[in-house]
C-alpha cells in the first residue's frame, strides 16, 4: 500500500464549526496573549470559554490546530477590515 504526500493543494480539514467555536477561539486569543503557546493549557483556555476541556475537542483535534485556527481568524478579520478601509476610501 502506498501513501500519498498531501500536496500544498490540499488543506487540513477544517474545524468543525459550532455554537461554542467562536467562543473557544476568542477565549484562546485571550489565554495565548497572556501567557504563550506553552504555558496555554487546553484546561486554561477551556476555563475561559465557560467550556469542558472535552468540548475543545469536539472542535479542535489537538491544541496546535486551535492555534492555527486563531491565527487565521485573525487573518481573516484583519482582510475584512482592510477591504471595509479600501472600500472607504475609493
Amino acid at each position: 500500500m502506498q501513501m500519498k504526500a498531501m500536496s500544498a493543494v490540499e488543506k487540513e480539514p477544517e474545524p468543525r464549526r459550532g455554537p461554542r467555536y467562536y467562543d473557544i477561539i476568542t477565549a484562546s486569543i485571550a489565554v495565548f496573549s497572556r501567557t504563550n503557546y506553552e504555558k496555554a493549557t487546553t484546561a486554561l483556555i477551556a476555563k475561559e470559554a465557560g467550556v469542558a476541556e472535552g468540548t475543545l475537542y469536539k472542535y479542535f483535534p489537538n491544541k496546535k490546530e486551535l492555534f492555527l485556527a486563531c491565527f487565521r481568524y485573525i487573518g481573516q478579520l484583519l482582510m475584512e477590515r482592510s477591504e471595509e478601509h479600501t472600500s472607504e476610501l475609493q
